[in-house]
């Protein structure tokens, strides 16, 4: 059994790096950053422009190695080759289409590219998809979630309904009006507007 941690530690090791010189963590992030972004290893090193970058892609190879002798895959992987297995595999699409009739996805804002790319096969020209997210909440990024997928919701299915849930049940009227203040000064982002029926509360 092996962590994608100790792979990767390993990984540098067969590059030739010093996992003291780099980061795993920081190694693993941009590896994972690119299979989320739908991104093979091939693609990635053909792509490197930073040190960073070339180092990692350098790594991936050795790392994905390694991921094979154990028989493992990790998390990312796990989704990455699903997209390809849909792909590539028309008879297995079907048989997913066929079995997930409606998709519901929470936390949509959180979403990366493959994630989208592997519901929007299953789904396919049904487009039986409903999706609760919040353009407000998009807090991860810096982990490949991609904004765009809910801004952009309407335009990948035109036919969608769209429905605001603008009360909010937990916060003081106070909290809300900081909050709504602040982030209406986002411009990207449908126009919404919080409120609530609890009481003022404190400053």
């Amino acid at each position: 059994r092996i962590d994608s941690n100790s792979a990767i530690k390993k990984s540098l090791d067969m590059s030739g790096y010093d996992p003291m010189q780099f980061e795993p963590r920081r190694i693993l992030s941009i590896i994972s950053r690119a299979k989320g972004d739908a991104i093979t290893q091939t693609e990635f090193a053909g792509s490197a422009r930073t040190y960073p970058e070339r180092v990692a892609s350098e790594v991936w190879k050795h790392y994905d190695e390694v991921l094979r002798s154990e028989h493992a895959l990790d998390f990312d992987d796990l989704l990455a080759k699903t997209l390809f297995m849909l792909k590539s595999h028309p008879d297995i699409l079907e048989k997913y289409r066929r079995r997930y009739t409606y998709v519901h996805i929470d936390e949509y804002q959180d979403t990366n590219r493959v994630q989208y790319e592997i519901a929007r096969l299953i789904v396919g020209e049904r487009s039986n998809l409903c999706v609760v997210g919040d353009v407000d909440q998009n807090i991860y990024s810096w982990r490949g979630a991609d904004i765009k997928n809910i801004l952009q919701f309407e335009r990948h299915f035109p036919n969608a309904k769209i429905i605001m849930l603008e009360e909010n049940y937990r916060s003081t009227q106070t909290i809300i009006e900081a909050s709504n203040d602040i982030i209406e000064k986002n411009v990207n982002r449908p126009p919404k507007k919080v409120f609530t029926n609890n009481h003022q509360g404190e400053l």
